[in-house]
């Protein structure tokens, strides 16, 4: 399923961390009967029929920006494939609007899953697709990898399957973690998640659905038509629009 990469510019008196909510903490105020939380679900019918938190609200994020109703209270954007992108930028477009209480939820719904948490599902039959509502590993795009190798907010890890994206990155301005070993899963969170690539792309896919099986964690993602296709999009960006801006510095090209 693809992915879309985007921002979240905290507001100046922000810290980094108060954009996040974790899966527990969210859990707990959750519990509080007197909450103020209203928690958005912009993932898609599919996704949100196979499984939501209870008493989320579903819409997408276009219709979120336009409820004047939640600058009332703490909001809190859920997305669905790993990726926090999406929801960094809707939270960043939310900030600018005037909501000033806009959090996202780290890990989104795969990390609420993963973390035990009651998930609620689509009770008319013939609206649910699945029983489960886990994820499958995703895929990046060239230009989704350039927007979150400048990511201040996540620390991507490149598992390098032949040793073609040390290369490519050697004149780099940004240069990530590169190893040819897979990391610990400690060390793999969604803010550290690993990005699978070699020359091709090919092979990268299972690769990846392996990482997951041997438990390494689920923000484990793989690059779309290896660095060959990394490299060709460099090249090529001059002509087309600069990618999203990363998180925390504001900056695109």
């Amino acid at each position: 399923m693809p992915l879309h990469v985007g921002l979240l510019l905290l507001a100046a008196v922000a810290s980094p961390n108060e954009g996040w909510i974790d899966p527990s903490a969210l859990a707990e105020k959750l519990k509080d009967s007197a909450h103020d939380l209203r928690v958005i679900d912009t993932r898609d019918d599919v996704d949100f029929n196979r499984g939501h938190i209870r008493e989320s609200l579903h819409m997408p994020g276009t219709e979120a920006r336009h409820r004047a109703f939640l600058k009332r209270h703490d909001v809190v954007l859920l997305y669905g494939q790993g990726n926090p992108c999406p929801a960094m930028e809707l939270a960043e477009r939310m900030r600018a609007d005037g909501f000033t209480r806009v959090r996202v939820l780290e890990g989104g719904m795969e990390a609420w899953v993963a973390a035990g948490q009651p998930v609620e599902e689509q009770q008319d039959p013939s609206m649910r697709q699945s029983t489960s509502p886990v994820m499958e590993p995703g895929a990046l795009t060239a230009r989704e990898l350039e927007a979150l190798l400048r990511c201040k907010e996540v620390t991507p890890v490149i598992l390098d399957l032949d040793g073609e994206m040390a290369t490519a990155l050697k004149s780099a301005q940004t240069k990530p973690r590169v190893t040819k070993t897979a990391p610990k899963a400690k060390e793999v969170t969604w803010r550290t998640p690993v990005v699978v690539v070699n020359a091709t792309g090919r092979g990268v896919a299972e690769e990846a659905a392996r990482l997951r099986e041997q438990k390494v964690g689920p923000a484990v993602f793989w690059l779309e038509g290896g660095v060959e296709a990394w490299r060709m999009w460099k090249q090529a960006r001059s002509s087309l629009p600069p990618p999203e801006k990363c998180p925390g510095c504001g900056t695109g090209q």
